[in-house]
């Protein structure tokens, strides 16, 4: 298993535009489950998770997000809390349209980020 620590590391390392500092982005994942992400052996990504709230954080490595990692982390988070949220940045088109082919349903936004809301998988 890889240290959290290791895990939030890389995600600082790949962190553009930040305005925070390091210690005050480690800070800002407290409470948060941060989990690897593995595809034959390399790390690839963590997911990010708090109650409902749901984020895949990649590093870079080319690799296809399947029908049953989607089923078994968000099923779990279904399951629990009846719907899963997420926010995507609102230039960030790509990620929209992922979010919305999963099933994720746009409910409000902020300044930077667009919220979504599943309360079903389509592909379960």
């Amino acid at each position: 298993m890889i240290p959290r620590a290791e895990l939030i590391d890389r995600l600082w390392l790949q962190e553009e535009g930040v305005f925070l500092s390091r210690e005050q982005y480690v800070q800002s994942l407290d409470g948060w489950d941060v989990s690897p992400h593995e595809v034959a052996g390399v790390l690839v990504g963590v997911t990010i998770t708090k109650g409902p709230e749901f984020h895949f954080a990649t590093f870079g490595a080319k690799w296809r997000l399947t029908r049953a990692d989607i089923r078994r982390y968000l099923g779990p988070l279904l399951e629990k809390y009846g719907h899963v949220e997420t926010k995507t940045p609102k230039d960030d088109y790509r990620q929209q349209r992922f979010n919305r082919l999963i099933g994720f349903t746009a409910v409000g936004e902020d300044e930077f980020y667009t919220h979504y809301k599943l309360e079903h998988l389509r592909h379960a």
